[in-house]
């Protein structure tokens, strides 16, 4: 009965540690748990601050005024790489001034215009150029905050007047390194402006935009702009509002 009675105490001792621990181990996740919450929260709080102390930027109308420096070649065909798309078919000894404008970029209403998609090509390249506050301004986020008439852009003349019409007459080689020559005939205008109204959010100063268009504007658009010749560059003006 000793023995017996040795043995059930020290079970029941053993009992009581096993469930001390359990407690502990209870007690222990239970903080451990609590303090993770505590740090979520804090971690919460603190991006709720950050987005609320987050800057609102507003949109502005602007009026962009691009005019040209250079003679615009406003061929329907910008890129001088595609060499046989551009060669002329028709007779060099009739008049060109007629069929030159089969050749021209158009409006759904037969007037000369600009697509619009050639002034952020020449962007892009201008934004590569532009570095402010030591970087580099990215291209995707200028365009995701400026916003641009979709379409084409009519191409203006003097005072707002309709453009005047010149032919450009040029032979080209065929390809890179080709001996085969090609007729190149492509509207001219030598005297030429767009004038577009653009959204833009006050990320960006009109310092900022000017700088921009400036360096698009030495890029240029239109057929044969640089580097492969000076055609279609421009200098640029920024105006608030709907001028």
């Amino acid at each position: 009965m000793v023995v017996f009675g040795a043995v059930s105490h020290g079970t029941e001792r053993f009992g009581f540690v096993r469930a001390a621990f359990f407690m502990h181990t209870l007690t222990l996740a239970v903080a451990i748990v609590s303090v993770f919450a505590l740090l979520s929260s804090m971690c919460y709080g603190k991006r709720q601050k950050s987005k609320q102390e987050r800057k609102v930027f507003v949109m502005r109308e602007i009026t962009i005024r691009m005019i040209g420096t250079t003679p615009l070649l406003l061929h329907r065909i910008c890129r001088h790489e595609f060499r046989e798309a551009l060669a002329w078919n028709g007779s060099l000894a009739e008049p060109l001034e007629e069929g030159v404008k089969e050749t021209m970029s158009k409006d759904i209403h037969g007037k000369p215009a600009v697509p619009v998609w050639w002034l952020w090509d020449a962007l892009a390249r201008g934004c590569a150029q532009i570095v402010v506050g030591g970087k580099r301004i990215q291209h995707t986020r200028f365009q995701s905050r400026l916003t641009l008439p979709a379409g084409t852009a009519p191409l203006l003349g003097k005072n707002g007047a309709e453009p005047v019409i010149r032919v450009f007459l040029s032979r080209q080689h065929a390809s890179h390194g080709s001996r085969k020559m090609i007729a190149v005939v492509a509207p001219r205008f030598d005297y030429w402006e767009l004038r577009l109204r653009a959204f833009v959010d006050d990320s960006f100063s009109n310092d900022t935009l000017q700088l921009i268009f400036g360096e698009a504007g030495k890029c240029g658009i239109g057929l044969f702009h640089p580097p492969k010749k000076q055609f279609g560059q421009f200098r640029c003006v920024v105006e608030l509002g709907n001028a």
